[in-house]
């Protein structure tokens, strides 16, 4: 898979490198290029291929631009959480304790009836599911004790993982973490093989184990 500027000879070629940093100086090149990769430009000078295949980019790629805007409560990420849990509940290792379940929530209905005037009946749908039953008890992700770098690598993982995004786009991290953070989180990214880019304007370096470096200078040179 790789990410192309058609204005760039460098291509970010995930093929062969999980990680890269590309340090931007010229600001309008720099405004425009994210632009294009979070879907706010509708612009054809970027493009995701996979296999000669051309990839939507506000589908595969995730561009995060303030990470005091990361969301855990996100519509997606608890509709996703909500899912896991109804493909758990009915797996061979859960099935025995769904089926429990359901025989415990029917006799409740039958005490229910037993001890109301009303004349009614109810019924299971064949392939019943707890989904109800978990949505009323109002999952969230667990960020208590959680430091800000912890959160970062909680929300990359979310992202790919659960959301399926297949590149992560840092913008301006060198604003927010420091150098020891900056390597902490390409070094987590890296180990966990996730496809990431770290964008910036400043020459905050991280380690070359982790990452593949590019500059791209004032006048689009590009040093690497």
């Amino acid at each position: 898979m790789k990410l192309i500027h058609k204005e760039l000879e460098f291509e970010f070629d995930f093929e062969n490198n999980y990680i890269y940093q590309c340090v931007i100086k010229n600001p309008h090149f720099y405004r425009t290029f994210i632009s294009a990769i979070s879907g706010a430009d509708e612009s054809d000078c970027v493009e995701l291929v996979d296999k000669e295949k051309m990839l939507t980019l506000s589908t595969c790629i995730y561009c995060l631009t303030n990470p005091f805007d990361i969301d855990f409560k996100d519509r997606k990420i608890i509709n996703k959480i909500y899912s896991n849990f109804n493909e758990l509940a009915i797996s061979s290792e859960m099935e025995a304790k769904t089926f429990a379940l359901r025989s415990t929530v029917s006799k409740y209905l039958d005490s229910l009836i037993a001890n109301s005037e009303e004349m009614i009946e109810y019924s299971f749908e064949d392939d019943f599911t707890i989904d109800s039953l978990l949505k009323a008890v109002g999952f969230s992700v667990d960020l208590s004790g959680m430091s800000f770098l912890e959160r970062l690598e909680e929300y990359t993982k979310l992202l790919i993982e659960k959301l399926k995004y297949k590149i992560i786009c840092f913008v301006n991290l060198g604003s927010f973490l420091n150098l020891k953070e900056y390597n902490e989180l390409a070094e987590y990214c890296n180990d966990n093989e996730y496809n990431v880019i770290f964008f910036d304007s400043s020459d905050l370096r991280i380690k070359p184990n982790f990452a593949k470096r590019i500059l791209v200078t004032e006048d689009l040179a590009e040093v690497w």
